[in-house]
């Protein structure tokens, strides 16, 4: 038996429920103020619209009905994808400055806060409770003078005898380690406020350094 859809004529929305019934008995059902196509169809892909036979004959018509388009706003805006049959986000110039900068800073504060360090020929451990006990080791140092010494329990678990001069070293590694990697931040970050198109903005980062931005 077969199938038929009602649709509003004023909005071309399809009604929920088709049905199956005799063809002569269709007309005698069509609710009020709606109109019937052969079938059964997804009212949620698929509206009724008036199609043109190039003589200027309108007839109904199954038209592809989009799902409803996201609001835009300042970091994406909407785009239709036939391939993913669905809208998808389109980073905005501010959005993928605001996303990027925020992948460089996530990489330059793992450089800066990483745990170790190696200098000097040799892993130490830089975390804030080590570098911690090195400001206070050298509080002595200063107290016993040049002669002092230690021995030191070093990044890969060895130990070694250090002295005062070794542990300045250490410390003044890291501070310049966080500096340059600040400083690679703000370059980054400079460049990423120059570039004028997200393909420019795609070329900058922590690995590829400001890419072909201006």
């Amino acid at each position: 038996m077969p199938a038929y859809s009602f649709y509003k004529i004023d909005s071309g929305e399809i009604l929920p429920d088709a049905v199956s019934c005799p063809e002569d008995w269709v007309s005698a059902i069509i609710p009020a103020g709606c109109g019937v196509l052969p079938g059964h169809h997804d009212r949620e892909r698929f509206a009724v619209g008036q199609a043109d036979d190039g003589f200027g004959n309108l007839s109904p018509a199954l038209v592809r009905r989009l799902p409803p388009r996201p609001e835009d706003t300042p970091a994406r805006s909407w785009e239709w994808c036939e391939q993913a049959d669905n809208w998808i986000g389109v980073p905005t110039l501010s959005g993928a400055r605001l996303a990027r900068w925020q992948e460089i800073k996530t990489a330059r504060d793992a450089v800066a806060s990483s745990p170790t360090i190696v200098t000097q020929g040799k892993a130490w451990q830089v975390d804030d409770a080590s570098r911690a006990a090195m400001r206070d080791q050298l509080e002595v140092a200063d107290f016993v003078g040049a002669t002092w010494s230690t021995v030191w329990t070093l990044g890969d678990n060895t130990r070694a005898t250090v002295t005062a001069p070794a542990l300045r070293a250490v410390l003044a590694a890291y501070g310049m380690r966080a500096n340059a990697a600040q400083q690679r931040a703000q370059a980054l970050r400079d460049a990423l406020h120059r570039a004028q198109t997200v393909q420019e903005i795609n070329a900058i980062s922590w690995t590829a350094g400001a890419g072909t931005a201006p």
